[in-house]
């Protein structure tokens, strides 16, 4: 019942959803889903510790899992974790991922290298409407 309730807060309520994965995961602490939810909206809410101790305690169970080597990658290189999570996101890219943030975090991490061609490769045809998203690609598209 939680979990439904958690999935039908708006992104606009995210502590909400935050508590409501905190309450299944003192249940089910292993449960890959919930962590990984969970961390989600925690680096959604710039609680980057937490997400961090989340995605990785999924990351451990699963590797594998796209899901979570996408939040767990993004979540890495918030916390300014950037080869592993450059490593965890070449991975999901390499296995399907198609997310617009994973492939906007990975593309921003090549250009702090200085490795622009990777990363406008990253990002080409990427369409989105999210203008936090569109600056971001802007900018490394210059």
């Amino acid at each position: 019942m939680r979990l439904l309730l958690a999935s039908l807060y708006t992104n606009n309520d995210r502590q909400k959803k935050v508590k409501q994965y905190q309450e299944l995961l003192s249940v089910n602490p292993k449960n890959i889903k919930v962590l990984n939810n969970l961390a989600w909206n925690q680096f959604k809410l710039n609680d980057f510790e937490q997400a961090l101790i989340h995605s990785e305690a999924s990351y451990k169970i699963d590797q594998k899992n796209l899901a979570i080597q996408e939040t767990y990658g993004v979540v890495l290189l918030a916390n300014n974790k950037r080869e592993l999570g450059m490593i965890i996101l070449e991975q999901a890219v390499a296995n399907g991922s198609n997310d617009i943030e994973v492939r906007i975090s990975l593309a921003e991490s090549y250009m702090a290298q200085g490795n622009k061609s990777k990363a406008t490769s990253l990002i080409k045809n990427i369409q989105t409407t999210n203008r936090e998203l569109q600056r971001r690609i802007e900018r490394i598209a210059k």
